[in-house]
């Protein structure tokens, strides 16, 4: 933003003589300068001048989705750290006091109860078999894990992509101020030798009139490039998370086209991705097969077990409280009446469905990364002949307008071809921001 300096009432000396008048009003010049540096400054340093690297730090730390996206791993890891200690055996400290009195004509059967029972027992369960269950929930949290970074990298990718086309649009806006800015005063600067002419009475006055209102034309376009430059601004602030009132500027060139390398299928992270999901679904196959599996366990455990019968015994007659104990339980499943086989049938279902989609998003991806290829090479050729062509619109503006100037043509040969050196500068511009916004989103693709 340009500010026009800050002029300050001087008075007007008419003789300097006076050194006390001439003293105040170098003062008083001062104070304008002065004035005028410090508002200058302060506006200077309210604006905020964005790269586009630094546009996508910013973007990157007022995205809440990536800090949601990191408590997702976090969760992931540590589902993955339980699954690894459940391979350990269980512990547990187990404790008990139950009286059960028998009266004559009360109580439960007294060779079922013996009076109750006392207990202080350490338990210890282990699973040893279960069909292979644990380790593939185990391979699947693995996956899991590098899903989400899948996912993290996707978003990044996608949220680079999206700043990269806002900021594009904004360095498109501020360049067609500055082109429509020169076309403001060619149009301006041929005015005046317009109107020069016609006061020596060289020319008509339709011709000062077709100019003026050439000029005129051009000045609302420029104020509606104005308008179009405040939009893109604010959008880009708004997408990177920059307050509303932020005033911010982009650093950067239309002009400096990137290359792009090929498209590999085998690096993209789409495809990655949803062959990762694949993988999963593969394991829920495989965990529905595996229900029917036996599960087999080793109990054991160590402590005091009595009853309060045996307690009640004098102490010669009492049997021993401490020992161990140790078994083997066996699950074996019988039968379910088929729903692990319908289970297997709908996640097997599952797969396919996401082969079928992993095929159609590889067609996409190469029919894609062969499209813009094709339309970047397009554009570079289109952007050779624009450039070929303003060189010589350039010299055929200057030509006219000289043979004009010389009392030779008309102001309509001049105006014609200021606005095809006009309109061929905005095709060159228009050109730049569609092969940025093509070369990004190749970017995107074939960025490992």
């Amino acid at each position: 933003m340009q500010r026009v300096p800050t002029l300050l009432p001087i008075p007007i000396v008419r003789s300097s003589s006076n050194p006390f008048l001439l003293s105040y009003v170098l003062l008083f010049a001062a104070i304008a300068v002065v004035t005028d540096t410090v508002v200058t400054g302060t506006v200077a340093s309210a604006q905020t001048v964005l790269t586009v690297d630094r546009a996508l730090a910013i973007a990157r730390e007022n995205n809440p989705r990536f800090g949601i996206a990191d408590r997702g791993l976090t969760g992931a890891q540590s589902s993955r750290r339980e699954l690894i200690q459940q391979r350990l055996p269980r512990v547990s400290f187990h404790g008990n006091a139950v009286y059960a009195p028998t009266f004559p004509s009360f109580g439960y059967d007294p060779a079922l109860t013996n009076g109750g029972q006392i207990g202080a027992q350490v338990m210890i369960e282990h699973l040893l078999y279960d069909g292979g269950r644990r380790d593939l929930r185990l391979d699947q949290s693995g996956i899991d894990i590098d899903l989400i970074g899948r996912e993290r990298l996707l978003m990044e990718r996608d949220l680079r992509l999206n700043v990269e086309l806002a900021f594009n649009d904004a360095m498109h806006a501020r360049d067609e101020v500055a082109l429509r800015e020169v076309n403001v005063q060619q149009l301006a600067d041929y005015l005046r030798l317009v109107e020069t002419m016609y006061a020596g009475s060289l020319v008509g006055l339709t011709d000062v009139l077709k100019t003026r209102v050439r000029l005129s034309d051009a000045r609302l376009a420029l104020d509606d490039a104005h308008n179009a430059a405040d939009t893109a601004r604010f959008a880009l602030a708004e997408l990177i998370g920059l307050p509303f009132d932020t005033l911010v500027s982009v650093a950067g060139r239309l002009d400096s086209l990137a290359d792009v390398g090929m498209f590999d299928p085998a690096a993209n992270p789409d495809l990655a991705a949803v062959d990762l999901a694949v993988r999963r679904s593969q394991i829920e196959v495989e965990l529905a097969r595996r229900e029917n599996s036996p599960t087999v366990s080793l109990l054991a455990d160590a402590g005091a077990l009595t009853s309060v019968q045996n307690i009640t015994l004098p102490r010669s007659e009492r049997s021993s409280v401490v020992g161990v104990s140790a078994g083997v339980t066996v699950d074996i499943p019988i039968l379910n009446w088929g729903i692990t086989d319908l289970r297997v049938e709908q996640r097997q279902i599952a797969v396919d469905t996401l082969r079928l989609q992993a095929d159609l998003l590889r067609r996409s991806l190469m029919r894609q990364n062969v499209e813009l290829h094709a339309r970047i090479a397009r554009g570079r050729d289109r952007l050779v002949l624009i450039r070929a062509t303003i060189a010589d619109a350039e010299q055929n503006f200057l030509l006219t307008k000289s043979k004009y100037a010389g009392g030779g043509g008309s102001a309509l040969e001049v105006l014609d071809a200021q606005q095809l050196l006009a309109d061929n500068r905005l095709a060159e511009l228009q050109t730049l921001a569609e092969l940025q916004v093509l070369i990004a989103r190749l970017e995107r693709l074939t960025t490992p």
